[in-house]
Formats: C-alpha cells, sequence, structure tokens
C-alpha cells in the first residue's frame, strides 16, 4: 500500500529504498574493518619480534655444528722384549781348556809357532824383583822365548784368578838362561776383544805378560 506524502512516494516502514543500501553498504564496511583488525592482532601475536620467523627458519635450516673432538691416539702396540739368545759357544771352562791346551801343543814344537797367536802385539817380558819390566814387540817375543826352549817344555799347572779376570798358565822345562833361574816361565791372560781392547766377558784368552821364574 503506498501513501502520498508531499507528492513522494516512501515504502512500507518508513525508510526509502536508497538510505537503505547505504546503511547496508556502511555495515559491510564496519565487518570489514573488524575482521582486518582482528586478523592484525593475530598477526601481531604470532610473531611478536620483527624477524623473528626469518631466523627461525633460517635455523631449522642450518644444522647446529657438533663441536669436533681430538682425534683418539690409538696405542702403537709395543715389542715384547726378546728372549736372551742362548750362548750356543763353549762355556767358561770350555774356553780355559781350550788354550790350556793349545799352549800345551805350541810347546811341543821348537819353533813354538802355535804361540804366535796367542799372544798380543805387545808383550811385556816381567821376571820381577828389580829387573823391573821389558815391552817388546810380539815377533821379539818369540824369538826371546826360542833362545830359552828345552826340548819338549810341556804345561806344570794353570789357575785362573777370578778377581782380576786373569789366567795364569806355569810351563817347563825351560833353559837356565837368564833372567830364567827355576826352569820355568809363566803365562799370563787376559781376554780381548776383536780391537785389541782388554774386556771383562765374551773375549778370547791371550797371553799379554811373560813372566820367567
Amino acid at each position: 500500500m503506498r501513501l502520498a506524502y508531499n507528492g513522494a512516494v516512501k515504502p512500507l516502514g518508513g525508510v526509502p529504498r536508497t538510505r537503505r543500501w547505504l546503511l547496508v553498504l556502511a555495515a559491510l564496511l564496519l565487518l570489514t574493518a573488524a575482521g582486518c583488525a582482528s586478523s592484525g592482532r593475530r598477526a601481531s601475536n604470532a610473531t611478536s619480534v620483527p624477524g623473528a620467523a626469518a631466523t627461525a627458519a633460517r635455523l631449522a635450516a642450518t644444522a647446529n655444528p657438533t663441536r669436533e673432538r681430538p682425534p683418539t691416539e690409538v696405542p702403537f702396540p709395543t715389542p715384547r722384549p726378546l728372549p736372551s739368545p742362548t750362548r750356543l759357544g763353549p762355556s767358561d771352562a770350555q774356553q780355559l781348556a781350550q788354550v790350556v791346551a793349545r799352549i800345551g801343543k805350541a810347546l811341543e814344537s821348537p819353533e813354538l809357532t802355535g804361540l804366535r797367536p796367542l799372544m798380543l802385539e805387545q808383550i811385556a817380558i816381567a821376571p820381577g824383583g828389580e829387573q823391573g819390566a821389558e815391552t817388546m814387540e810380539r815377533d821379539l817375543a818369540m824369538n826371546w822365548l826360542r833362545e830359552r826352549v828345552e826340548p819338549k817344555p810341556r804345561v806344570i799347572s794353570s789357575n785362573r784368578v777370578e778377581a782380576y779376570g786373569l789366567l795364569e798358565v806355569v810351563s817347563g822345562p825351560w833353559a837356565s838362561k837368564p833372567p830364567i833361574k827355576s826352569e820355568q816361565i809363566q803365562f799370563n791372560l787376559h781376554q780381548y776383544d776383536a780391537e785389541g781392547n782388554q774386556v771383562v766377558l765374551n773375549g778370547d784368552w791371550m797371553i799379554d805378560t811373560i813372566i820367567p821364574r
């Protein structure tokens, strides 16, 4: 039903159509503004610190470095000490017996050639007493012995003096020619290495002193 009012037609309800559309549009604008404000508050709450999201993303994408451990030293196996080699050569007693036998064998020849390999290059002739000692070359000492040799001298006795590393070999008979008085000559032997140095053990027994008696 339409009513005439100052010549204008009004719809029922007393609100013009144009104004009603304006009210609807205003209401929609208010709702849209309220939604944006709400979305802005939620976004602000989600990331309260600027750049925090980017930092978190980088941390997630980058593996955390682990502390490098120093290389573990592998213990090098220590070689076990080898057992002492068993001496294969003759014993001390056997060595002494052998050298005494060689001296006895050398005395059987008038030339005494077997004594030379058993003598050092320098030999001391030590008669003792006031006569003192004289040092001779090996060949001179051999001549000295040949001048005093008697037929068939032999080894009379042998004695090892361990405190001095000494082997004493007494032989005879020899000619009673000065400085020999009792027809005996004593050979003193010590142990020497291949270079001619006197050693205590594991050396060769060599004549270094001749003592007329």
